[in-house]
């Protein structure tokens, strides 16, 4: 059996093609199956690499959305995001309504006021995180993912490309390890100050001072060097090529940038990579790595995320909660200039 929701107001942000973003509204009176629940979303957060790419066009066609949306080919139009929090506000005939009902949840969707979704998609928010630190947790897991792939070591030296919200996260785990030198690299004045305020013990550069250090980030003065490993979370090919030449030989470069459909021009690879023996890692965030499956899993790195989480507190990291009725405006201005904000929230109040 099945129940039904009342009639209520569904609002969607949609990208109807490249570069033209759109709120729709509409009637939702859907019917929940038994293991199903409605939640009544609080917030939306807006990934300022991966939703630009969708919004300005360049995620490749052949590639198929997230599983959770149906492993979908990308075509216009598409509804995409994928950190949603909210409240439980009905449910399915087979799920304990005493234990649902007004929890607090987060769940990987698009940017909708309502969202119906299996019970076991969803995570609980726990007692004492508040709902603008929760929306945080996707770009806490992939902090974590990379920590697991650069696998740091006692007195490594580690060097960050971007300090959007994931590289921030990124550099305030690292903080917890006893590395050499943690470097930090970042174009935009604003995300740096905020980086500043945010992460301890780092040195920070801009790319320009990069190139003038001669790519020798880390240690003192009187004894430059090259990192033992590299994050590229910055959305910027320039920025990956600068990672390869800051590493020293046989260190290692872990890209957690997604580029979509943009040409990447890599002369690094011609010259330095090869002599240097360096490793390349991909970092993806939608599977354990082959080498950590044996001991982790999903809900297990979704603890840790939790427990970071309360540590940093990461709303500080918020840069403005608009209307979503303002989808618009916000696309605009983000694809203008994507470093004028780090992280920004749709309401549905």
């Amino acid at each position: 059996m099945s129940s039904y929701t009342t009639s209520r107001e569904l609002v969607r942000v949609k990208f109807l093609k490249p570069f033209a973003a759109y709120v729709e509204r509409s009637n939702m009176s859907n019917s929940l199956s038994e293991n199903q629940v409605l939640i009544k979303t609080k917030f939306s957060g807006i990934s300022t690499g991966t939703e630009l790419l969708f919004y300005r066009g360049l995620v490749p066609e052949s590639l198929e959305t997230d599983a959770l949306f149906s492993r979908k080919p990308v075509s216009y139009p598409i509804s995409y995001g994928y950190s949603l929090v909210g409240t439980v506000v009905e449910v399915g005939n087979q799920v304990d309504p005493h234990i649902w009902l007004g929890r607090r949840v987060f769940c990987f969707s698009p940017h909708q006021s309502y969202v119906i979704c299996q019970i076991d998609q969803l995570l609980c928010i726990p007692d004492n995180v508040e709902f603008e630190d929760a929306i945080f947790l996707p770009w806490m897991e992939t902090a974590i993912c990379l920590v697991h792939d650069g696998a740091p070591l006692l007195g490594d030296h580690a060097v960050i490309f971007g300090q959007g919200v994931v590289g921030l996260l990124l550099a305030a785990l690292l903080c917890f390890f006893p590395l050499a030198s943690l470097s930090v690299v970042e174009n935009s004045t604003n995300r740096k100050e905020i980086s500043r305020s945010f992460v301890k013990n780092a040195q920070f550069y801009s790319p320009v001072e990069v190139e003038q250090s001669h790519f020798l980030l880390c240690g003192n003065n009187e004894d430059r060097q090259k990192a033992d490993m590299t994050f590229e979370v910055s959305g910027n090919a320039e920025a990956l090529n600068e990672a390869i030449l800051c590493t020293r030989y046989d260190g290692r470069v872990i890209i957690g940038s997604w580029f979509g459909k943009q040409h990447i021009s890599l002369p690094a690879i011609g010259s330095y990579f090869h002599r240097s023996h360096l490793t390349i890692i991909s970092s993806q965030v939608s599977f354990i790595p082959p080498h950590l499956s044996g001991r982790w899993d999903k809900q297990r790195r979704f603890g840790v995320a939790w427990e970071h989480i309360k540590k940093l507190q990461p709303s500080q990291l918020i840069s403005k909660i608009v209307k979503v009725d303002e989808a618009c405006r916000v696309y605009e201005q983000m694809d203008a200039d994507p470093n004028s904000v780090v992280q920004i929230l749709f309401t549905y109040d």
